[in-house]
């Protein structure tokens, strides 16, 4: 606005000037001067204010842009000042904590079966059934085999947690829970809580077991329950096998040999299955006389 002033003197004042010079040069001297010098500054005001207006109306109207070939002004919105936002690197998340939560987790899923708690000195019958219960939950709730001592452990109370604590600082000394197998839990626990007598006899039961009048499912139930006690076929799936088809009446063991089941269940299964339709068959010829598999 200075500037625009400064031009306005340069050019309006000599103008003005210049004119009341012409008028007393033509006999117009005879008019006021301060009269000329207030008109003077009162047009040189209008200008300004002229000027202003303009100006202001200038600043309301976007810039426009022609179209190569278009007579027509287009008006092209502002384009707002480009803000930089600054870098920021990630956050790397925390680490996870499933680790430490996952033995918690175990103990709860385990607890939540109501496992049997073991408090009692040697006893046979007991121990048996302690161990078939604390199995049946491990199979149920699918535990991991490193976790299958820990949690056993952790069931036993009274003499047997004593004898425990006594094995950890003996038998295994220098290692965890962890570190120990249900094998290796079921060796010490058993040599403790089960005499070996018992076991003797044990394992002669499952030499002489035979199916007899029992069904495949009774008989496939006593014969595992056994072989625990017998190692050394347990750990040899093909014997296993052997042993179990052996065993078996003898109508069921002609038919299953040539199948060459690979393993106890296989073989149980397509023994249950024929014994069905032997009973099937013999239902429908009840009155002939013929061979019938006992009740």
């Amino acid at each position: 606005l200075c500037s625009v002033v400064s031009c306005l003197f340069s050019s309006v004042v000599p103008r003005e000037i210049s004119a009341m010079a012409d008028r007393r040069d033509w006999g117009g001297g005879g008019e006021d001067p301060e009269e000329n010098t207030q008109r003077m500054i009162e047009r040189i005001w209008e200008s300004l204010m002229d000027i202003r207006a303009r100006m202001d109306q200038q600043a309301l109207v976007p810039p426009v842009a022609v179209p190569p070939g278009d007579g027509e002004a287009v008006p092209v919105a502002p384009v707002p000042p480009r803000v930089e936002v600054p870098f920021v690197a990630p956050v790397p998340p925390p680490p996870p904590v499933l680790l430490a939560e996952e033995p918690v987790m175990q103990v709860e899923k385990f607890l939540r079966l109501q496992p049997p708690t073991y408090s009692r000195g040697p006893n046979p019958d007991t121990t048996e059934l302690w161990v078939h219960e604390i199995e049946r939950v491990f199979a149920t709730m699918r535990c991991p085999a490193v976790d299958k001592a820990v949690l056993a452990a952790y069931q036993l109370r009274g003499f047997a947690l004593e004898w425990w604590r006594l094995k950890m600082q003996t038998t295994f000394a220098g290692s965890t829970e962890e570190a120990i197998t249900w094998s290796e839990f079921l060796d010490v626990f058993n040599d403790t809580f089960f005499p070996i007598q018992v076991q003797q006899v044990k394992r002669g039961q499952f030499r002489t077991l035979q199916q007899g009048n029992s069904s495949v499912l009774e008989y496939q139930m006593r014969f595992m329950a056994l072989s625990r006690y017998a190692p050394y076929v347990v750990l040899d799936n093909n014997m296993i096998v052997e042993y179990f088809i052996r065993d078996l009446r003898v109508e069921l063991q002609d038919a299953i040999v040539p199948l060459m089941c690979k393993t106890v269940e296989e073989a149980a299964q397509r023994a249950a299955t024929l014994e069905r339709s032997i009973r099937t068959r013999q239902v429908g010829e009840s009155g002939s006389g013929s061979f019938r598999l006992p009740q």
